[in-house]
């Protein structure tokens, strides 16, 4: 492979030169030396502010996911007989690029009311295909692509329907929606029923 000459990489390169506080090259070559160090020390106050800024919002939310998992898992741990359920999709497809594409198994622990956000994995990879919506209402489990077909676009969600007896011995429905999911979804309710 050939080495790039000196003067088409400085070429290359100046097109990628930046200069403090905005300035265009040719501001920036009529400022004195003090006002460019200066410039390049506001600059650099700037850069640290921003960088502890999106440090702190990293942080916050962080924090925010911490408090949301341990709230669910507070919810999950409090919910009596027939406010929990327990699904698995397997096997399950999602339809991307005009093709249905196979997915990892994915499992879902709902409580009555709350929407979970689920993460849902093709097969092979290791990157997030899909995320969609989840929750149970008492009779019935429903997936949506996101937050905005579950508000309004229902026709786009999956949605398993059962009574108590049902999802106390487990139930097994196979779910289709156009341009979503299709396979099958089991589910049961968690613990032990009380007498």
């Amino acid at each position: 492979m050939r080495a790039f000459s000196p003067i088409v990489l400085a070429i290359a390169l100046s097109g990628c030169t930046t200069y403090p506080l905005g300035l265009d090259e040719e501001s920036w070559r009529e400022l004195s030396p003090q006002q460019k160090l200066e410039a390049s020390q506001k600059q650099a106050e700037l850069d640290q502010a921003r960088n502890l800024r999106l440090a702190r919002e990293a942080e916050a939310r962080a924090e925010e996911a911490r408090e949301a998992a341990n709230k669910l898992m507070l919810l999950r741990h409090q919910a009596k007989y027939g406010e929990r359920v327990q699904c698995v999709l397997e096997p399950v497809s999602h339809h991307r690029s005009g093709k249905w594409r196979r997915l990892e198994p994915a499992a879902l622990d709902l409580v009555l009311g709350v929407r979970m956000k689920v993460d849902l994995y093709e097969t092979g990879r290791s990157s997030r295909a899909r995320e969609a919506i989840a929750w149970f209402d008492g009779q019935r489990v429903q997936i949506c692509p996101g937050e905005y077909a579950a508000r309004h676009q229902p026709e786009a969600c999956v949605v398993a329907v059962g009574h108590y007896r049902d999802y106390r011995r487990g139930m097994l429905r196979q779910i289709d929606s156009d341009g979503f999911l299709k396979g099958e979804l089991d589910c049961s309710f968690v613990g032990r029923e009380p007498y």
